[in-house]
């Protein structure tokens, strides 16, 4: 017998209990809270609850699996895409092996079931595509797909368990029989498959269906489906539902706020308004589609208001660091790994460190498959990656393997409750790739949840929407009404007219989701009088994603609020008052430690940029070059990062090669075609191709993937091939030429108190610097030379100071002093080398000691002695000044240019540039 019980409002419901007999009735929920709460009634009463007095139909049907096949075995949806993935990577089916298709085909499987399990279902369904074609060519391969799939889970007695009651569907007889007296409660839960179910289930037992009112169907009839299957079973009329205005309930607040955070500071004043009128903490109720949105902030507002929370704090089994390592090891090892998963596994805390971590940036920031391991042979040990992670692995080959990398010897809490689930999950038969197996590890450890602190038992209350039709309160606000956090379905390419043409037609009852049901499930569960009740919807997410009201709140939104378009302020908190108090009475409230309330009364001004930042790292013991000199100017908090903080800049390792590992193989390559006394001027290709290697074996350089070497070195040999014929041509017209520095290393110090350049054994600040060329021409006269790529941004000496380039001008003056192997001499010309024009025009050149040597090209490039003379003093000043601040500490973050050097700065993320924060 089955009989429905029609209820127009959840208070209605009240009335059924009287009816209700815990201990010869069963009555059946959607959801564990609505069960535990219900449970709680009957023990407040002092009864004892038999198992089955409440249940979620979920474990109803459960039961009803065991006794119809006793054999089979229920496994998690998660399992069970994982063995589709792997079924699919095996099958025949070339168009279903792309990313993503075991998760459509789960929710074509699951939706086609009833026809799947049905003996004559394909025929019936062959039957109805002949009038139906479009719906063939929509989704008719899913469907052999679909066949194809179920036979895979039949053959070894596997269910999924979100595909049991469509299994179910075509079972009747003896087995589907129900011993007490049944109270379905379902609401929008309840599926025309699970009304096919129930149905069936009657006809041996008693049936009573808790049926929401037709004035619900107005708007929600697509939510209400499985009512309405069950009303045409049982023969009853049914009227075309008119679009009524529901719930008939008045009274609401409505709010828009610009943020969630704005929203979660309105609530929780809202709370504690309530809490001031003497309202009991667990007569109050917060809610959201998805209140664990909202709970890691939300949490911290409760507790600094000493608000009491009666929500356990869960944590995810992946958020443990033990856990997060293991899985990044077993990442690695599959071939699934990245750069992320080498870090974790590389620096560990107990770990000896193998590798310095600027190093492992450089090598590992860029990774894409275990080919890159062999940048580093000690990196590469960590690892023992699989020979074939495609070969198939029994459950528990893969348990002993996956623990004998486990991070620890300790067997731990998260290890033991990892292995419980998955043993539970995994029948020990199951066959998957090593790859699959760990994916599906990841999505275990992502959904095992683990209390990490016990909520109050008299807080308020915080529930998501579809666990709140039975909550016990008086006060509520409902938070994140939007369209996306509404939004819970998913979809495939079976329309509604099919679903409903096919259960017309051929009396087959599919699934068919619905994005109304969650706007359903709330307008139930707020169809009640409360004392205060508030809805508000956020303008963007927490990620600063723009968010549309949901339709619950906007209609009843514009009917009683004529601003709702406007966003409400929320107001002040005791996190807002704190944050504008004085910094004393602050560190009374908080507690601070005397030197903690010193460093923040001290530090905060400067970080808001009310007081300048001091100097810092003054009279430290430093050497410097010219380039770091030019760095400083630019920005001296640059120099900052690179000499007292010690920072790396180090361009990581791609598949581009970047252009510092392209510069130091250029200026090697150039350095050995120069050596000797004698310049050689004539090679062949495969000479000047020994010699690449040989620039790329003596500078050391590293590639993301050997297979970038080939073009590379390619176009090294053509560059080498232009560079040896242009210095021939130049040592044939200017015969004095002779190549005597390359790589020439310089040493000096600078001495404040004397204003200059001295010598190394001399007192002062130490500078090392390294020239690019010196050529001589036997009569103590040099040049000095700086190998460019490309002539962007070269000068020539006029503009040298104004641009703060004073890397030729020191150079120069260094060598005149003798500070190298060379001693001194007479710098007659200081150049740029440009290696893609193969040109040394811009720099200078004197009108004195230059026949036969090198020759001035241009007016711009010519410059008297006293003028160079000039020039070196010019620099030496900048020097002094630039000197003077370094060593009184002065890195303060003040950029020449903030518009062009901030844009592009790798410190910009840690600078504390006022103009910044």
């Amino acid at each position: 017998m089955l009989e429905l019980r029609e209820v127009h409002h959840p208070h209605q419901k009240q009335k059924l209990f009287e009816d209700f007999d815990p201990s010869r009735d069963t009555w059946l929920v959607s959801d564990l809270k609505s069960k535990l709460e219900i449970q709680k009634r009957f023990l407040r009463q002092g009864m004892v609850l038999a198992e089955d007095s409440v249940l979620r139909v979920s474990e109803l049907w459960r039961k009803f699996l065991v006794r119809c096949s006793p054999g089979a075995r229920v496994i998690s949806a998660d399992l069970a895409r994982s063995l589709l993935g792997q079924w699919l990577e095996e099958s025949e089916y070339e168009w279903a092996k792309s990313p993503g298709t075991a998760q459509n085909l789960f929710a074509y499987t699951a939706q086609l079931l009833p026809i799947l399990t049905h003996n004559q279902g394909e025929e019936i369904l062959q039957e109805w595509w002949g009038d139906h074609s479009d719906s063939l060519v929509r989704w008719g391969h899913w469907y052999n797909l679909s066949k194809w799939a179920w036979s895979q889970f039949e053959e070894k007695n596997l269910v999924p368990s979100p595909w049991v009651s469509a299994w179910l569907s075509n079972w009747s007889g003896p087995r589907l029989t129900w011993s007490r007296r049944l109270f379905v409660d379902l609401g929008s839960e309840l599926s025309a498959v699970e009304a096919e179910v129930l149905w069936g289930l009657s006809g041996s037992s008693d049936v009573f269906i808790v049926t929401p009112g037709e004035q619900w169907r107005g708007r929600f009839d697509k939510s209400l489906r499985g009512y309405r299957v069950l009303k045409e079973k049982l023969g009853q009329s049914i009227q075309t539902p008119k679009r009524a205005e529901t719930p008939t309930v008045k009274g609401y607040a409505f709010h828009r706020y610009s943020t969630m955070l704005a929203e979660i500071k309105a609530a929780v004043m809202a709370v504690r308004e309530w809490l001031k009128q003497g309202v009991a903490p667990s007569a109050i109720v917060l809610m959201a589609p998805d209140v664990e949105t909202y709970w890691p902030v939300l949490s911290e507002y409760l507790a600094k208001e000493g608000i009491p929370a009666g929500k356990d704090h869960l944590v995810t089994l992946q958020s443990f660091p033990d856990v997060i390592r293991w899985l990044a090891h077993l990442r690695m090892d599959a071939g699934l790994g990245s750069s992320a998963d080498i870090e974790l596994t590389a620096f560990r805390s107990e770990s000896e460190r193998r590798l310095a971590f600027d190093d492992f940036r450089r090598l590992f920031s860029i990774y894409y498959d275990v080919e890159d391991l062999k940048r580093d042979d000690q990196v590469q040990r960590l690892f023992d990656i699989h020979g074939n992670p495609q070969n198939l692995m029994l459950r528990d080959e893969f348990v002993a393997w996956a623990l004998r990398r486990w991070p620890t010897k300790e067997v731990t809490d998260q290890l033991e409750g990892i292995f419980h689930q998955f043993l539970q999950d995994c029948p020990y038969s199951t066959r998957l790739s090593l790859r699959n197996w760990v994916s599906f590890t990841e999505k275990l450890c992502a959904r095992i949840e683990v209390k990490v602190g016990r909520g109050l038992g008299k807080g308020i209350q915080l529930l998501n929407l579809s666990s709140g039709e039975w909550v016990d309160a008086s006060h509520i606000w409902v938070m994140g009404l939007t369209e996306d956090g509404m939004r819970r379905t998913e979809t495939t390419g079976i329309l509604l007219s099919d679903v409903l043409s096919l259960e017309r037609d051929m009396g087959f009852f599919l699934n068919h989701p619905d994005r109304m049901q969650a706007e359903f499930e709330a307008e139930w569960m707020l169809d009640r009088t409360w004392s205060e009740a508030v809805l508000s919807t956020p303008t963007v997410d927490f990620a600063g994603t723009i968010q549309a009201p949901a339709m619950l709140w906007l209609r009843r939104a514009m009917d009683e609020n004529p601003d709702w378009e406007k966003c409400t302020i929320p107001p002040k908190c005791r996190w807002d008052t704190l944050q504008s108090v004085d910094i004393r009475e602050m560190a009374q409230v908080e507690g601070w430690t005397e030197d903690l309330h010193a460093s923040i009364e001290t530090e905060l001004p400067r970080e808001l940029g009310v007081q300048p930042i001091p100097g810092f790292g003054a009279n430290l013991d430093l050497s410097l070059s010219v380039s770091q000199l030019e760095s400083y100017l630019e920005c001296p908090f640059n120099v900052a990062a690179a000499k007292i903080f010690r920072l790396s800049d180090t361009p990581e390792l791609d598949m581009d090669v970047d252009h510092m590992s392209k510069g130091s193989l250029m200026h090697k390559l150039f350095e050995i075609l120069t050596r000797g006394e004698v310049f050689r001027s004539a090679y062949t290709r495969e000479e000047l191709g020994e010699a690449v290697d040989q620039a790329r074996t003596e500078s050391e350089l590293i590639l993301a993937d050997e297979r970038l070497w080939p073009p590379l070195k390619s176009k090294m040999v053509d560059m080498a091939d232009r560079f040896v014929s242009f210095e021939t041509a130049w040592r044939a017209n200017y015969p004095k030429t002779q190549t005597v520095g390359r790589e020439l290393k310089v040493k000096c110090r600078w001495n404040p108190k004397e204003k200059k350049f001295v010598s190394e054994d001399q007192e002062g600040i130490l500078f090392r610097g390294f020239v690019d060329r010196v050529d001589v021409d036997g009569d103590g006269h040099f040049v000095v030379l700086d190998y460019k790529s490309s002539p962007y941004g070269l000068t020539y000496h006029k503009s040298w100071l104004n641009n703060n380039s004073l890397q030729l001008s020191l150079y120069s003056h260094w060598l005149s002093l003798g500070f190298s192997q060379l001693g001194p001499g007479e710098v007659v010309g200081a150049l740029y080398y440009v290696t893609k024009t193969m040109d040394r025009n811009k720099g200078f050149v004197t009108d004195e000691g230059i026949e036969g040597f090198i020759e001035i090209s241009g007016r711009s490039q010519k410059l008297d002695t006293a003028g160079r003379e000039a020039l070196i003093e010019g620099v030496v000043h900048v020097v002094d000044q630039t000197m003077g601040a370094i060593l009184a500490g002065d890195f303060k973050p003040h950029p020449k240019d903030p518009d062009t050097t901030c844009q592009g700065c790798r410190w910009r993320g840690l600078c504390r540039a006022p103009h910044l924060n």
